[in-house]
């Protein structure tokens, strides 16, 4: 229920609020998704190193295409955009097919072009 209600406040940009969700949602049921989320919480908030903390926990144990798609983004960003294509690549290569379509669809949404570099 408390990442439900997060994801909720996420998307509604009450991002403070769905914070105390998001931790314990992840501290009830420990999850790489809850913690994906948890990095989006303080991305944000314009709290990029946060964010980047969360990341490399997650990816330091394991890849997972969330975390690679966020840190990816979030490199984008920063303007640090070769590798920020590379976190984006590296999603595409481990994500399922619904969620490689999902990528490219967001991709091309936000005029990245992964094939320019």
């Amino acid at each position: 229920m408390f990442d439900w209600r997060g994801a909720l406040l996420q998307q509604a940009d009450q991002h403070e609020r769905a914070r105390a969700d998001l931790q314990r949602a992840h501290e009830l049921e420990p999850t790489v998704d809850r913690k994906c989320m948890l990095a989006a919480n303080p991305a944000d908030l314009g709290n990029r190193a946060e964010a980047y903390a969360h990341l490399e926990q997650i990816l330091a144990r394991q890849e997972h295409p969330s975390a690679l798609q966020l840190r990816g983004l979030l490199r984008i960003q920063a303007g640090e955009t070769r590798a920020g294509k590379a976190d984006l690549r590296g999603c595409l290569e481990i994500a399922s097919p619904n969620d490689q379509e999902r990528l490219r669809e967001q991709l091309r949404g936000l005029g990245i072009d992964l094939s320019d570099d």
